[in-house]
Parts: C-alpha cells; structure tokens; sequence
C-alpha cells in the first residue's frame, strides 16, 4: 500500500497524487501553485471557448431550475445589482410568480405580454 511521501500516512490505491489529504491541500493553497491552476484555467477558457460557455449555460440552468425562464433576468438583476441574497430574492421572483398567476386568472392577460 502506497503511504504519503512526506508524513508516511497509509493512502488509498485510487491515489495518484502521493500525498495525503493534508499535505496536498497545503501544496495546493501556496502562491506558486495557485497561480499556475489559475493560469492553466485562463489558457483552457481562451483555447475553448465554446465549452466554457456551454458549462456555464448548463450550471445557470441547473441552479435556477426552479424559476421560469422568463423570471432569470429579474433574479439575477437582484441578486447581482441590487444584491440581495438569494433566498430573499427567490421568495421576491416565486411571490412575482404567484402574484402574474393571479392576475391571468383574472384578466386572461400575461403580466410578460404587457
């Protein structure tokens, strides 16, 4: 069994790193290494464009699966520029939700139409 090659701890064979948990998250937070992550990310996002942005649709969609469609721009004008938190701010766009819901009910008319 592989051990962590500088406090000899017992690691797991899925490993590939040498080092344990500790040592590798200390190795990972210095300056140099951050920096070389960081410049290694920069190069990625230049040279592919197109798969940063496709991450970026998926993630924003997966996390505001919850709110319509027509909603995300509000959410995100209040929780960007006006910089409310997010749980204030999902019970302000579900209250604006239910709020247009009533008002179709009554007058046929979509609140997004007018």
């Amino acid at each position: 069994m592989a051990c962590c090659t500088l406090c000899g701890k017992r690691l797991s064979r899925r490993n590939v790193s040498g080092l344990c948990r500790l040592h590798a998250l200390t190795l990972a937070s210095q300056p140099v290494h951050m920096a070389k992550r960081i410049g290694a990310l920069r190069q990625f996002a230049a040279n592919n464009p197109d798969r940063v942005r496709e991450y970026c649709t998926k993630a924003s969609r997966s996390r505001l699966e919850w709110c319509p469609p027509e909603y995300r721009d509000e959410y995100r004008h209040l929780t960007r520029k006006k910089q409310i938190p997010a749980p204030t701010a999902r019970q302000i766009i579900e209250d604006l939700i239910t709020a247009h819901a009533a008002r179709y009910s009554r007058t046929g008319e979509l609140q997004q139409a007018a």
